[in-house]
């Protein structure tokens, strides 16, 4: 049977382990705080990384771009060339 002084000592221990349950959840609040300055780290390299890649599409895109143009020049000059070769040849005939 709990006795009075039973009282004292059983708070002490309530206080103890209160006092145990609040440096841990202080840890707790601390791993969180340190997760979100690591989250919001990744998210500005991933915002950055990601304009990167905007940019290096945008690079290729124009670039696919001009070797079209390029390609499409080349053709028409090889078609030109032998059309002119075929009016010749018809010409030698």
């Amino acid at each position: 049977m709990n006795t009075s002084k039973d009282i004292p000592e059983r708070i002490a221990r309530l206080e103890a382990i209160s006092e145990q349950y609040d440096r841990r959840i202080k840890v707790v609040e601390k791993a969180v705080e340190d997760l979100k300055n690591h989250v919001s780290s990744i998210d500005i390299k991933l915002s950055k990384l990601e304009a990167t890649l905007q940019s290096v599409k945008g690079d290729i895109e124009e670039s696919n771009k001009r070797s079209m143009w390029k390609t499409s020049l080349v053709v028409g000059v090889l078609i030109s060339a032998v059309n002119i070769l075929i009016n010749l040849a018809m010409l030698i005939h």
